[in-house]
């Protein structure tokens, strides 16, 4: 009977312990962050020149920045305060979702909403058979330094 009350409060401990850590482990992660950008991509790593994506719902924005609807004849402006470059890590949980108007992953009567997982695929999309980049806004969704969701930017959201 010794042997079973042992065997229960040890266990009992080595599970607050597993509870614990794992609480520690979770409080440790980074808050998501959320950035608006043009990107490119450097092997795994997705590079993207941060800029501030205004519609004319920001009015309290548009005001600061001295803006009117005259500057936005799309909708939107875009307000790029600098040219810094931010880089952050793909890996294989990275999610991608875009618009594929190019029918390069869907049938022409389809659905144009396309995600993967696939970096290979996100590229096709990105540059086709250019150098460069579609120069299109993207919103990305990081923690840390690791980006876990993408999507091209738009009014719709997904």
């Amino acid at each position: 009977m010794k042997k079973m009350m042992l065997f229960i409060c040890v266990l009992a401990f080595g599970l607050m312990l597993v509870a614990c850590s794992s609480d520690r482990n979770q409080a440790a992660l980074p808050e998501p962050q959320t950035y608006s950008g043009y990107l490119f991509l450097e092997g795994s790593t997705l590079k993207i020149d941060d800029f501030e994506f205004i519609t004319s719902k920001d009015t309290e924005r548009m005001k600061e920045l001295g803006l009117t609807e005259a500057d936005m004849p799309n909708g939107y402006y875009i307000y790029n305060e600098s040219e810094d470059i931010k880089s952050f890590t793909l890996d294989e949980k990275t999610q991608y979702h875009f618009y594929d108007t190019g029918n390069l992953f869907v049938k022409e009567e389809d659905d144009k909403r396309y995600s993967t997982t696939d970096l290979e695929q996100f590229r096709l999309f990105l540059y086709g058979d250019d150098d460069i980049p579609l120069h299109t806004p993207f919103e990305i969704e990081v923690q840390g330094e690791t980006l876990y969701r993408l999507m091209k930017y738009s009014l719709i959201s997904y």
